[in-house]
């Protein structure tokens, strides 16, 4: 790619922007040393400029920026069709401020025409830095760039306002800004100290650097005329999405580390149907990052008025998949596993098995996976043709193995002193599925830390999120020893490994049981429905449909709210339920229904009884779950489970609430294994493994707010 001097640069930029203000025309058929866009007639071009930066010139270091450029990379092309030499990455020491605004203005502004579609993407640290010295309120965000980390006063990052108008020069407004990256603390309550340890993108100067003189004449002499205040971010023409309320996390996970923002959104756009909307997008994120975070969290994406197109500007033509065929060197098949929930990515087992697909009904081939390290997997062929394979097929889930002996990750909070710590893990190592884990070594299911209350006053130890968020019911109810705390906290963390079991089981993009599903939470006068079906229903053609009330992008349940679960049983052969649901105060219930299975092309509608289901509201503020696991089989051994446990009474419908869900979610997962034992693709079943055959069943989960 040719350099142009920075002086060049901004004569240029500064001259077409004036230009494009004044007479709405082409910035880069005005800038003397741009060359025109688009020679390729009336096709529409798909340009994208992705910048990544783990390694920073000084001791402030992250591990997955340049992940996320990757995964970001290989959706734009396998998902949205974008050429390869039409992408270009910058990442580490290529990241410096020049290279990034010359590659933005000679690869975006001078090459995009009206019609055609940019993508921007940035990982890496964000901050605010003051634009006077002597007031501390004149703060504008920043994105720190591989060499504007100084440690001088001053610093030349690229400002936000910069990156805002730079993009609104393009000729297009068919662009997407995606940044993963923070420019404050998250605001979280009762955030344990563990937040110093998180990698959080955000870089705490104390007291912030001063906007260099050359990052403030750059803006002023580019953009001044189209928008002269740098604290005031310029109207958007395209579209940006970030992370909401500065919740820019990296997970930690030495294989494959990755922002979690931009892993649930590459990871939700390789499973969305063709025509979802950016607005069932955003429901999508707020439940996986949810999940993680224990709060509701999800994106952010402005200007809301656009909320009706497609995402990237480039309606997604090809069906849902979970990875693509990057090589084929007989007997091998190299995949990259791009679509799998990141818990499943993590607990992935060998012998998993994928379909090849040349197109979406036909699979040419199914692999078996032999070896696995991040999400690049390599496997030989078990059925169908290697030379049918090649790359760029897309690749389905046909066969999940996954351990039986999964535990629950327990990190302990770096303020517990030392004999805590030992303390702590004494107890813990004796209770059935817990495994004490450092902090950033893996990806944690729950943090032990201390409780510290609104008086400030530590007077024992709670149960936090992967990234602090307390959780309900978990808060010392007297002074406390670390080993009575662990014990009292037995039946949260029991909860957190059954909804660890359970996440593993969803899989509503890949079944091939052809149902769906619709949620209706009525609250007082209005209601909110959302809407799941599997890849086998036939309604998978069509869009996932949410309809939110107000902001909120997860199910939103009031106290007087009602909830109405109607599945639909597309196939011509009865089908098996079972509907789980974890509260916010964590507590695990089950709801029975003795009209069970649902007959052939049937429809049921549960709970029968109005208001059963309230049981699910008990006061408790946060962030709940519904597992509705759908079988071929009944679900044997997890009722006599439950007859074992004397729950199930003669009853038509009842709600269970369970002392030990973490074994029932156990007998759930042997259930399922056996139906796919059942179905005669595996002779045996190992014992230290689940295999589970995705044409036998399908779990659809909704993530909801109280």
């Amino acid at each position: 790619m040719n350099q142009i001097s920075r002086r060049g640069f901004l004569k240029g930029v500064s001259l077409a922007v004036a230009s494009f203000y004044w007479q709405r025309q082409p910035l880069q058929a005005i800038a003397a040393n741009l060359t025109p866009a688009n020679t390729n007639g009336n096709k529409i071009r798909k340009l994208a400029l992705l910048v990544g930066i783990n390694q920073y010139p000084s001791e402030k270091q992250l591990q997955g920026s340049v992940t996320d450029v990757e995964l970001q990379r290989e959706l734009l092309i396998h998902r949205f069709g974008f050429s390869p030499q039409d992408i270009v990455t910058l990442t580490d020491k290529q990241a410096t401020r020049e290279n990034v605004l010359n590659t933005f203005q000679q690869h975006l502004c001078q090459q995009a025409g009206e019609e055609d579609v940019v993508v921007f993407h940035f990982s890496g640290y964000g901050r605010q830095l003051k634009l006077s010295p002597n007031n501390d309120s004149s703060l504008v965000k920043s994105l720190v760039l591989y060499d504007t980390l100084t440690n001088t006063n001053t610093a030349n990052d690229l400002l936000l306002a910069t990156l805002l108008s730079l993009a609104n020069s393009l000729a297009t407004d068919k662009y997407t800004l995606i940044l993963d990256t923070s420019f404050s603390p998250p605001s979280l309550s009762s955030f344990t100290p563990t937040a110093r340890h998180l990698s959080l993108r955000f870089l705490d100067s104390n007291p912030p650097q001063i906007v260099a003189e050359e990052e403030k004449n750059f803006y002023h002499q580019a953009y001044k005329p189209l928008n002269p205040n740098l604290q005031s971010p310029p109207h958007l023409k395209g579209m940006l999405l970030f992370p909401a309320d500065n919740l820019a996390i990296e997970i930690h996970h030495p294989p494959f580390p990755t922002g979690l923002f931009t892993y649930n959104l590459t990871q939700s756009l390789w499973q969305i149907y063709p025509d979802s909307r950016y607005f069932d997008l955003k429901s999508l994120l707020a439940a996986k990052i949810s999940s993680y975070t224990g709060k509701q969290g999800d994106a952010e994406l402005l200007p809301v008025n656009r909320l009706s197109l497609p995402p990237y500007n480039s309606p997604v033509a090809a069906s849902p998949r979970d990875g693509v065929v990057v090589s084929v060197n007989p007997p091998v098949v190299e995949l990259e596993l791009l679509g799998l929930p990141l818990l499943l990515l993590y607990n992935y087992q060998l012998n998993s098995r994928f379909h090849i697909y040349r197109d979406v009904d036909l699979p040419v081939a199914e692999i078996q996976i032999t070896s696995l390290l991040g999400n690049k997997a390599r496997g030989i062929v078990v059925e169908g043709d290697i030379n049918a394979i090649q790359p760029g097929l897309a690749c389905r889930e046909s066969v999940r193995v996954i351990s039986s002996n999964l535990k629950l990750h327990v990190a302990l909070d770096d303020s517990l002193e030392k004999i805590e710590k030992v303390d702590a893990t004494s107890t813990l190592s004796i209770i059935e599925g817990l495994e004490i884990t450092n902090l950033g070594d893996s990806l944690l299911d729950c943090i032990l830390g201390k409780f510290t209350d609104e008086n400030d006053t530590t007077n024992g130890y709670a149960l936090y999120s992967p990234v602090g968020v307390l959780y309900a019911n978990t808060t010392p109810p007297f002074q406390e020893a670390v080993a009575s705390a662990v014990k009292r906290l037995i039946p949260p963390l029991r909860v957190n490994l059954t909804s660890k079991l359970l996440r593993l089981t969803e899989n509503q993009f890949s079944s091939t049981l052809p149902l769906n599903v619709s949620f209706k939470i009525t609250n007082d006068k209005s209601s909110s429905t959302f809407s799941q079906y599997t890849a086998g229903s036939k309604l998978s053609g069509k869009a996932v449909f949410f309809t939110p009330t107000g902001d909120d992008f997860l199910m939103a349940i009031s106290p007087s709210g009602e909830i109405a679960i109607t599945l639909h049983n597309e196939a011509d052969y009865p089908v098996y339920f079972l509907l789980i649901a974890i509260t916010p105060s964590r507590k695990t219930i089950l709801y029975h229904c003795q009209a069970n299975p649902i007959p052939p092309l049937s429809r049921l509608t549960i709970p029968q009884t109005p208001s059963l289901l309230k049981w699910i509201i008990d006061g408790a503020e946060g962030v709940g779950e519904f597992f509705l696991i759908c079988s071929k089989s009944p679900f044997y051994n997890t009722l006599q489970q439950l007859q074992q446990a004397s729950q199930i009474k003669p009853q038509a419908e009842q709600i269970l609430v369970l002392e030990r869900p973490d074994k029932i979610a156990h007998s759930i997962l042997k259930d399922l294994a056996k139906t796919s034992q059942g179905a005669g693709k595996f002779n045996n079943n190992p014992p230290d493994s689940y295999w589970l055959d995705l044409s036998q069943w399908a779990t659809f989960r909704l993530v909801y707010k109280l």
